[in-house]
């Protein structure tokens, strides 16, 4: 069962804040790229991904904001304990590790916190 509330809140940053999709970038700001809506999905995360190279300056902006944001994941082999296991190169991983970042998401979130998140993406220029 869906918590209404959480599901509420990635609706509206779907549809109000973030903005109609086209080609999984959003419309009203194309440094940031969404996964596609979909209906059966928890959305426990709320994860999208930024423009290849802009991900350390996008969160540094969001800091700014005040928002906190994060990977949430880290390639394994890169941990102490699995170092031994580490691979060369894992161009897929490399690429989502560099784009990939979790925004807040979630019942706390009131309406006034929601639109104030979706203002700041939307404000987001790179610059």
């Amino acid at each position: 069962m869906k918590n209404t509330k959480i599901y509420s809140v990635l609706k509206i940053f779907y549809q109000i804040i973030i903005g109609p999709i086209s080609n999984n970038f959003s419309k009203n700001n194309p440094l940031l790229i969404l996964p596609e809506w979909d209906e059966t999905h928890s959305y426990w995360l709320f994860s999208m991904h930024v423009k290849a190279g802009l991900k350390d300056h996008f969160t540094a902006y969001l800091a700014e904001k005040g928002i906190a944001s994060s990977p949430v994941h880290f390639r394994n082999d890169q941990y102490d304990t699995t170092m031994h296991f580490q691979e060369e190169v894992l161009p897929g991983v490399d690429s989502f590790t560099d784009t990939q970042i979790c925004i807040p998401n979630g019942w706390w979130l009131s309406i006034d916190d929601v639109t104030y998140i979706i203002d700041t993406l939307n404000g987001y220029t790179a610059l």
